[in-house]
């Protein structure tokens, strides 16, 4: 009962319920991925490197754990992490292959940081999708079943937050 905005809200939040408390290794994987590199973590941390929790506008770190499961290492690597809204329309995404070309790991675990200087999202929940290749075939791929937090902040420094029809919607952008 209620709005149909409402009604769409809870039907999303209860869909994401799913694998809330599931660690990402665990996470059911989709389009036959081959294994020979797994996420396992995602981390938030400030510029101090302290775990946190993302904050409108904040500076943050999103740092990706996983483990290369090749005995002689892999190359030509490439990691994504995109960052879209409950909908599915993408709000953040973050390509290796643009920023630091195709990389190399060896054996073992091993982790990547995405850094950002002022978090451009309002508050609400995300859904996080991390994807990588090697040579151009995936190797693994979360499709969206890792939930991202925002809270609220005064973004502007105006003392005004996003109107709450807005959160966990909009991207927000300064100037």
């Amino acid at each position: 009962q209620g709005n149909t905005n409402d009604a769409i809200d809870y039907y999303i939040q209860s869909s994401l319920m799913e694998n809330v408390n599931i660690p990402i290794s665990e996470i059911p994987r989709r389009g036959n991925p081959t294994g020979r590199l797994r996420f396992n973590s995602l981390d938030f941390f400030n510029f101090n490197d302290v775990l946190c929790t993302p904050h409108c506008g904040a500076p943050i770190r999103l740092r990706v754990g996983f483990n290369v499961n090749e005995y002689n290492g892999i190359s030509n690597v490439g990691i994504s992490i995109e960052i879209r809204d409950m909908y599915g329309s993408p709000m953040l995404y973050f390509p290796s292959h643009l920023v630091v070309g195709k990389m190399n790991f060896t054996h073992g675990q091993h982790y990547v940081s995405v850094q950002i200087d002022k978090l451009p999202l309002s508050a609400g929940t995300y859904r996080v999708l991390l994807w990588a290749d090697i040579q151009n075939e995936c190797a693994d791929f979360i499709d969206g079943d890792i939930r991202m937090t925002v809270e609220d902040d005064d973004f502007f420094d105006q003392g005004r937050e996003v109107p709450q029809h807005l959160k966990g919607k909009v991207a927000l952008y300064d100037y």
